[in-house]
């Protein structure tokens, strides 16, 4: 494999998940009546199975890698963040980690664009 074609996986696999945690950022700040949980649900069962799924699947590490280098959060911070994404919690905590998330994810993903080029 090329390192382009490498690049352009990774580029992919990030942009992937920084689109979840967009929506699952638009599903924590609404306050319609119906608001969708699907996303919120989909990105905190990621983060509480992160631990696990790192050691067998790459583009979880890669999220892992994220978070823990960009983002600098532990272990429990991630696992705590996914369990209140999938308690629908509204908190101004919940918000402010969820958006730290999608900030490093934000990062890696102008990195990997920038050695696309």
């Amino acid at each position: 494999m090329s390192w382009s074609a490498l690049n352009a996986d990774l580029y992919e696999q990030i942009r992937r998940y920084a689109e979840l945690t967009d929506r699952a950022l638009i599903d924590l700040r609404s306050e319609g009546d119906e608001p969708r949980h699907a996303d919120l649900e989909s990105l905190g069962k990621l983060l509480t199975e992160l631990e696990t799924l790192r050691r067998q699947d790459l583009s979880a590490r890669l999220v892992w890698v994220v978070l823990r280098d960009s983002a600098r959060m532990t272990p429990q911070e991630i696992a705590g963040l996914g369990a209140s994404l999938m308690r629908v919690e509204r908190k101004p905590a919940v918000v402010i980690a969820t958006e730290k998330l999608a900030q490093a994810l934000a990062r890696e993903q102008a990195i990997v664009k920038s050695r696309m080029r």
